[in-house]
């Protein structure tokens, strides 16, 4: 297609001078020998690398050579091409084609506005946090478009989207690692080109807060915490703390408070410096800048140690005990819990070094906690689930260590569950998705989540209350849901199923299943035809059947089973026969076929039937034949307007002789009553299927034999006929 289009409108406009139209003419050569330059696998959806657009590299390259050749054809196919794939990217329902467009769309990173920010946003509210691995892919190309998205903006240009700071902050939420990853490259960029030490851009930021946040925001740091018990996330997390100890505490970075979880996050790799005896310049310039934190806060204690480490005047002992009682001194009692519970969090941390150094510092400042508080009770052995874990390890001495200076912690009513947790590992995560705990269960790198199903949710709607303020907030918009595309299920399994359904559509014992699947896929016709006009086409007599949907089929008519579904079958074939003049000629050959619509028993007045806006009813005085069982479908008489109708021959389903071999062999329905008040005549929905074939089965009626000759049918009609107009003369009309 691509090389039809540069032969159709690229090449008749090329000058036959220059080098254009050689470039182009070597460009169609590597298309159509499928070069590796412009050709990548289809398994090649994810890419390695951290940064950058994250596409392959034959991609970039084949868009790019695009551009140029149509360049003069279309000056604007940049943006118009960048739009239209990010249209594909958020509403498409294959899942690999919308994660090729947003590669394509980061490849040509167009200009920016709101409409295309929502919809980026609808999508990854329906997508983040998402435990089927697939969804977790899409989810992750709209992160790494939005972190492209954000590198590629300036700083003027940034403050007109505060949505993309509030998304952020909501997926910081997110369950998965790899999410909360890109999550923190994005928060980075945003860092470097959002002042949030300026009083404007934080006032700004809050007056867009989105005001169905659920939860409270306590500032960026509190969001971050979790990645430092990951080992694949901690650098990156502390970098991220970096930047914000060089911000002033406001409503958007944390409350005075984030000092001392910012100490207590960088505490580990401050010893593992100092046993190394060589710190790097990063690790220094993070203590000088916590000593700066605190001197600004008024903690003279704490900031000489920092100051001290800073100017790697210290040594392991003297650090760490002078590190413990500042804090001691400065933060407790008030945080002594929180303290303990950050600090025991560390510990699921793959790192061994991490392991450690934290439980170096627990051994330094357990003594400064009252495990007896009130806010102790009832927390258990949950507290203390992340040393539990380590006994089964070779940090086993160390964890008795710390355990013998817990003193006391009193039971709680989970501890059967903690220790099973503990003990356990992610297999058992499903059981315990939505248990309260503290830490919940780690992964292999230490990533852990509490109540990753009550999380989920809230991540998801948050970013959902982010795209609300992508749009006005009329009270129309306010009320329409967020776009949910569902991905096709062949996205996910390339197998066929029709091996499996034929065995089924074969078997006697199927038969049942197989109508039921019937009416479901002819009730699905009905609704694909529901937006055509419901005005009468010219040449066609026939008027507007409303669609099976809008019918109310209420029990109060004693309508049974088969007679909805008789119902259903004649509106979708009706409005089908009906639609067009071109199939207008098989209306009649239907009519030989369903002779009258479906009469409902007893109908309410005023109630809407299938065959209430069709032909008006036509007077006939005949007493109708043997009524059918309730559970046989029947379909009656369809008729054009002042036309007479059907000869009875034709519309009764067998003779009486057939009828009463029917009932001997327990298929025929029993002897009833006929309704005098009732002259339309009865015929069977099996007459029409018996044209496609069919076989008998119980309890849905006797099928019509298929063989027998013109000869026999002409026979039989002939004493169908007969014994109509015997029944007819016996009774007055």
């Amino acid at each position: 297609m691509l090389v039809h289009l540069i032969h159709e409108l690229v090449i008749p406009n090329l000058t036959q001078e220059g080098y254009a139209k050689a470039d182009t003419r070597a460009f169609i050569d590597t298309v159509r020998q499928r070069e590796p330059k412009t050709t990548w696998a289809y398994e090649d959806i994810t890419s390695p690398a951290e940064s950058g657009l994250r596409v392959p590299d034959s991609m970039e390259h084949m868009v790019n050579d695009a551009l140029e050749i149509f360049s003069g054809v279309s000056p604007n196919l940049k943006d118009t091409w960048g739009k239209i794939s990010l249209s594909w990217a958020t509403s498409c329902p294959v899942r690999h084609l919308a994660c090729r467009s947003f590669q394509v769309f980061r490849c040509l990173l167009t200009t920016l506005d709101q409409s295309m920010l929502a919809d980026m946003l609808a999508r990854l509210s329906n997508t983040i946090a998402d435990n089927t691995p697939d969804i977790q892919l899409f989810a992750m190309e709209i992160l790494i478009t939005l972190n492209s998205i954000v590198a590629e903006l300036d700083s003027n240009r940034l403050e007109q989207f505060p949505q993309l700071f509030w998304a952020t902050v909501a997926c910081l939420n997110t369950i998965h690692e790899r999410e909360f990853m890109e999550v923190l490259s994005l928060l980075e960029k945003l860092l470097d080109k959002m002042n949030l030490g300026d009083p404007g851009m934080v006032y700004t930021l809050l007056s867009m807060f989105p005001p169905k946040w659920e939860g409270k925001f306590e500032g960026l740091q509190a969001l971050i915490v979790k990645g430092l018990r990951s080992s694949f996330t901690l650098d990156r997390t502390l970098n991220v703390f970096d930047k914000l100890n060089q911000l002033p505490s406001n409503e958007l970075v944390g409350g005075d408070s984030r000092l001392l979880f910012a100490v207590l996050a960088n505490l580990p790799r401050f010893l593992e410096a100092l046993e190394s005896e060589d710190p790097s310049p990063e690790i220094l310039t993070c203590a000088a800048s916590l000593r700066d934190v605190a001197e600004s806060q008024n903690h003279p204690q704490l900031a000489r140690v920092m100051n001290l480490y800073s100017q790697q005047r210290l040594k392991m002992k003297p650090f760490l005990t002078q590190t413990a009682t500042s804090i001691k001194d400065t933060y407790f009692p008030e945080w002594e819990v929180q303290t303990l519970i950050f600090m025991v969090g560390l510990l699921s941390n793959k790192l061994p070094w991490v392991k450690t150094k934290t439980m170096k510092l627990l051994n330094e400042l357990l003594p400064h906690i009252d495990m007896r508080k009130p806010e102790f009770a009832g927390v258990g052995a949950d507290v203390i689930s992340p040393l539990l874990r380590l006994l089964q390890t070779d940090y086993c001495q160390l964890a008795l260590e710390v355990l013998d200076k817990t003193i006391s912690i009193s039971g709680g009513p989970m501890d059967k569950h903690v220790v099973r947790m503990s003990m356990g590992n992610r297999t058992i995560r499903k059981e315990y998705e939505r248990t309260q705990t503290i830490f919940g269960i780690p992964d292999e790198s230490g990533w852990a989540i509490p109540m990753p199903a009550i999380n989920a949710l809230t991540t998801r709607n948050n970013v959902h209350a982010v795209f609300y303020t992508c749009t006005l907030p009329t009270a129309e918009e306010e009320t329409l849901p967020t776009p949910n595309v569902q991905f096709h299920m062949e996205d996910y399994s390339y197998g066929s199923t029709l091996q499996d359904r034929s065995a089924t559509m074969l078997s006697d014992e199927g038969r049942g299943e197989v109508l039921d699947e019937m009416v479901l896929r002819l009730d699905n016709l009905d609704a694909f035809f529901a937006d055509d006009s419901s005005t009468t086409p010219s040449g066609n007599n026939y008027q507007y059947t409303y669609p099976a949907s809008d019918v109310d089929y209420g029990n109060e008519s004693g309508e049974t089973a088969p007679q909805i579904y008789d119902s259903r079958v004649y509106a979708i074939l009706n409005r089908s026969l009906t639609r067009t003049p071109s199939v207008a000629s098989l209306h009649t050959s239907f009519e030989s076929s369903l002779s009258q619509g479906p009469m409902l028993r007893d109908t309410p007045p005023g109630m809407v039937t299938p065959t209430a806006f069709t032909a008006p009813p036509i007077t006939n005085t005949r007493v109708p034949a043997a009524s059918r069982s309730v559970s046989s479908p029947i379909i009656h008489t369809m008729s054009r307007p002042g036309e007479e109708s059907l000869s009875e021959g034709d519309e009764s389903y067998s003779s009486s002789e057939e009828l009463k071999r029917s009932r001997s062999r327990g298929y025929g329905p029993p002897q009833e009553p006929s309704d005098q008040g009732n002259g339309d005549s009865s015929f069977l929905l099996e007459t029409l299927l018996s044209k496609v074939g069919g076989s008998q089965k119980p309890g849905v009626g006797r099928w019509m034999p298929s063989g027998g000759g013109k000869e026999k049918e002409r026979e039989g009609r002939d004493r169908s006929r007969t014994d109509g107009d015997r029944r007819a003369q016996s009774k007055p009309r």
